[in-house]
This record gives C-alpha cells, sequence and structure tokens, in this order.
C-alpha cells in the first residue's frame, strides 16, 4: 500500500517537490472519497481544506437568478480544486459535487498554512502554481461568458465591458 507522500509525487501540480517537501505537506493531508452527485463543498460554507483531485471529476459552478445551477468548469485528476481558503472570510464562493465517484487529496487549510509560513521555499512554489491554476481558471471563464453572451460581430468588446454605447 502507498504512503500519502508517494500517492502526491504521481501528482502534476506536486511534480519536481523535493520528498522531504511530499512528506511535509502529507502530514496536512488525507485522502477522501465522493460519491456520484455528492457535494464536495458549497457557495458559504467554511473554506477549511484544500483539494486536488486524485480520480474522477468535479464540477464547479453556482446558483444563477432564473437560470438555476450553473456548471463553470470541470476539475479533472491532478487538479486543484478550490482555493477559497487561502482569502479572508475563508468560505466558499461556489459549489463543487462529484461529477463521478471520486477520489481527492483533502488538506486541511490551517494546517497547510502553517507549514507553508514554515517553509518559504515551499510556499513560494505552491504559490506560484496556484497563481498558474487560477490564470487558467479565468481564461476559460472568459471563454465561456463568451460562449454565454456571443462575441460582437465587429470583433471588438462587447457593449458594456469597458466601453459605452455608441
Amino acid at each position: 500500500m502507498k504512503l500519502l507522500h508517494d500517492l502526491l509525487q504521481e501528482q502534476s501540480l506536486f511534480e519536481g517537490l523535493a520528498p522531504t517537501d511530499l512528506e511535509f505537506l502529507a502530514g496536512c493531508g488525507r485522502l477522501q472519497r465522493f460519491d456520484d452527485g455528492e457535494p464536495v463543498f458549497r457557495e458559504g460554507d467554511v473554506a477549511d481544506r484544500c483539494y486536488v483531485v486524485r480520480s474522477g471529476s468535479v464540477v464547479v459552478g453556482l446558483h444563477v437568478p432564473a437560470r438555476g445551477w450553473v456548471g463553470l468548469a470541470t476539475v479533472e485528476p491532478g487538479e486543484l480544486l478550490g482555493w477559497s481558503w487561502l482569502f479572508p472570510p475563508g468560505r466558499w464562493r461556489l459549489d463543487a459535487t462529484a461529477q463521478t465517484s471520486c477520489s481527492l487529496f483533502a488538506f486541511d487549510a490551517r494546517c497547510l498554512v502553517q507549514k507553508l509560513d514554515e517553509q518559504p521555499h515551499l510556499g513560494y512554489l505552491l504559490m506560484t502554481r496556484l497563481a498558474r491554476v487560477s490564470s487558467e481558471h479565468l481564461l476559460d471563464a472568459r471563454h465561456q461568458l463568451l460562449d454565454f453572451y456571443g462575441a460582437p460581430e465587429d470583433g471588438g468588446r462587447p457593449l458594456g465591458v469597458g466601453t459605452t454605447s455608441p
């Protein structure tokens, strides 16, 4: 049976980290399983965990008035799920639901922040990876908005996005 730090080593998010760093992180983590359709977290709940998908997939979304629940992104194996734990007030800003039966690495946020404070080099490495992931998610959201609202025919910005009406 593999230990948690061995399983972390298999994840692209942790690629290149020293074995001692992986052991350090594993001290805050555990594996957690979710069944198809089971909530991982809900908007407004306390964000006390950080997740990385090991297997299966999780859909992230929110409730939109007059539209109902809207899925925004699917998080696949090796990807980070949620970063609301990093920022006050420490509450989830979206919902996450297991799209399929899945296994997630669940890290205790308080433990993780404390350990990253103790090891600034590791904190820097993980924060740069987190920044890359959040940048990719913002770009995905932008593309979804273009699909939702439609790109303007003249190729410029849609009205209401940094422009004024003619």
